[in-house]
């Protein structure tokens, strides 16, 4: 029970609700609890999910700051131990989120992500260089790296397993120690997304 959901949403009610659907119902028992940071949605997405699952700690933010600052925002309110930053289109078990938790300790890992998939079960490039003028002017979308093919772009190749990243992995989905996450300050609030 040491892992604090934190979640970050914009007008994105139905995705967020079926998320939460399976996770609320762990508060107290697989997870410790779940925080809902909405980024000023115009359609008051927070607030609807705070009724319909009156058991989240919902935190409203005055205005659309990005999701690094929303993250960071939450992750100062949480208990737990951990911290399971998620995207609010994702679909993640209690179970699962326990998983990771027991992984990263028996490794003895500060962070964990998962093997993210598309709903067909297509992989999701989540392991990233860190960006240097290389890794973006050969990056899949950039010409460079459309007419020379992926080669040290920004995102990497899927390994099959991995124990060490020597990059970053995706903010989509990870768990980190919370006092690491302290560590480092958080997400870095100049970057919108």
């Amino acid at each position: 029970m040491d892992v604090s959901v934190v979640m970050v949403t914009y007008n994105s009610h139905p995705l967020t609700r079926r998320l939460l659907e399976p996770l609320a119902s762990s508060i107290g028992k697989e997870l410790e609890e779940i925080i809902l940071v909405d980024s000023a949605s115009p359609d008051q997405t927070g607030e609807k999910l705070k009724k319909d699952f009156p058991s989240i700690n919902y935190l409203p933010m005055p205005e659309n700051r990005g999701y690094g600052t929303a993250v960071n925002a939450g992750a100062a309110l949480a208990r737990g131990e951990w911290l399971l930053i998620l995207n609010g289109d994702l679909e993640i078990h209690p179970a699962q989120a326990n998983r990771l938790r027991e992984l990263a300790e028996t490794e003895g890992a500060d962070l964990i992500a998962p093997l993210q998939e598309t709903p067909e079960g297509e992989p999701i490039p989540t392991v990233r260089n860190f960006p240097t003028l290389e890794t973006i002017l050969f990056a899949r979308r950039s010409p460079l790296g459309k007419l020379f093919g992926n080669r040290g772009g920004y995102l990497r190749p899927l390994p099959e397993k991995t124990g060490q990243v020597e990059g970053a992995v995706g903010g989509a989905c990870f768990l980190i120690r919370k006092n690491k996450f302290q560590q480092i300050g958080g997400f870095d609030p100049d970057f919108f997304l």
